[in-house]
């Protein structure tokens, strides 16, 4: 018997796409970075080396030998500052969430971010609720940029890649949606210019309220 659904999935990017975490995550970095090394890092130069978990970009500050103490600190020091300073939820998304909650949708969550600092995040703007998967860098062999946990998410949301939409802020969610022949769209409330996709398919969306259109319509098709 196939216990897949045939209702569409939605599965939703975390930081640059529901909530805006960098400044936090900046200084959370510079924070563990001091305390690691007792040197003031660059703010450029953490940028630069930012990945898309936080294991790889500690990694690529400090190298193999101090990532794991570092990665041990940085969780602390950002739930610290999460109770500090909080972080801004983008504009419109309670009204998505809200929306395909009240349809019943099946509706999923794939972070490059470990799981203790994806719950902080998803508790302290009261989304948890939203979500019936949660796949983060922890619950995979493979974390992002690999494909490994949009592949999970789908499977524990019971769909199939032909009826899923991925939702991201980063040419990489697009590369992973792509191989995975996953619907995907670009967000770009994020940042000032998105990087150019190139021959990769996708939709770039704009606007909160155009994202809300899109998925109405796909959720209908």
């Amino acid at each position: 018997m196939n216990s897949r659904n045939d209702k569409p999935c939605i599965v939703f990017d975390l930081d640059g796409t529901l909530v805006n975490t960098w400044n936090i995550h900046l200084k959370t970095c510079y924070e563990t970075l001091l305390e690691v090394t007792g040197k003031q890092y660059r703010k450029l130069d953490i940028i630069r080396a930012n990945k898309v978990t936080e294991m790889e970009t500690l990694t690529a500050l400090l190298g193999k030998v101090d990532n794991g103490k570092a990665l041990k600190l940085y969780t602390v020091k950002f739930i610290a500052n999460l109770k500090l300073y909080g972080v801004e939820q983008f504009e419109g998304i309670d009204r998505i969430l809200e929306f395909l909650n009240h349809r019943g949708s099946q509706v999923g969550l794939f972070t490059g971010r470990k799981r203790e600092t994806t719950m902080a995040l998803l508790e302290k703007k009261n989304l948890t609720r939203y979500f019936r998967s949660v796949i983060t860098a922890d619950d995979v062999v493979r974390p992002k940029p690999f494909e490994e946990g949009l592949i999970k998410a789908i499977e524990e949301l019971k769909g199939g890649n032909e009826r899923s939409l991925y939702i991201g802020d980063t040419l990489t969610d697009i590369e992973i949606a792509n191989k995975l022949n996953v619907s995907s769209i670009l967000v770009s409330w994020n940042q000032g210019l998105l990087q150019s996709p190139g021959k990769m398919k996708t939709i770039i969306i704009n606007e909160p309220d155009d994202l809300f259109e899109y998925i109405k319509r796909f959720i209908d098709e």
